[in-house]
């Protein structure tokens, strides 16, 4: 069963009155922030600084491009701490919600990841926790280990073999059968899959 071409139209209609309500609402709530809460605005202008930096420093030849692409995220991570926790104690909560909103709903786009201070999905969790349960061996690669739940994982490891790939060092580093310090892209593409005989 289709709809006609006026219904169609009128919820289109609606649909876009309903974003541009809440970009405007959005711009407005910003305007308020910088106003109450100058170094918001400060802020925002640093991360975009930040952001460049890391473009930049992406791109740069003749120089270690990884150390300040760290740099660049460990100050972008800080500013990203320093405007929520402004936000938490001057706004209530969702106050500077900025995430995208979809062209098709007019409701708010959100990736298919978790975000910092998300929780992961029960299902993940529980799949994850089976797959390292059963794995004879674990390799994991490209993560500091501190960072939980996902850290906390390599518990339920009961397998032959922990290999770690992580440029720096881990709190795990000890119970890894082999521990490899390089970059995971430069090891990664290195990897050659044979055929079995």
């Amino acid at each position: 069963m289709g709809y006609s071409a006026e219904v169609v139209q009128r919820a289109r209609a609606r649909l876009a009155q309903a974003k541009e309500d809440r970009e405007s609402e959005n711009r407005q709530h910003l305007a308020e922030a910088y106003a109450k809460v100058p170094r918001i605005r400060e802020i925002d202008m640093l991360l975009r600084r930040t952001m460049a930096q890391a473009a930049q420093a992406a791109f740069l030849q003749g120089s270690d491009g990884q150390a300040l692409l760290e740099q660049a995220r460990q100050e972008n991570l800080g500013l990203q701490r320093e405007r929520a926790a402004l936000a938490a104690a001057n706004f209530e909560e969702g106050f500077l919600d900025e995430s995208p909103i979809c062209d098709k709903c007019g409701g708010r786009v959100k990736p298919d990841v978790v975000l910092y201070e998300e929780s992961l999905p029960e299902d993940t969790l529980t799949r994850s926790v089976n797959a390292i349960a059963n794995a004879d061996l674990l390799l994991v690669g490209g993560t500091s280990l501190t960072v939980y739940p996902a850290a906390g994982l390599l518990r339920y490891f009961r397998g032959e073999h922990l290999v770690l790939l992580n440029r720096d060092a881990t709190p795990m580093d000890e119970q890894a059968d082999l521990c490899i310090r390089e970059p995971i892209g430069k090891v990664l593409e290195q990897i050659q899959v044979r055929d079995q005989v």
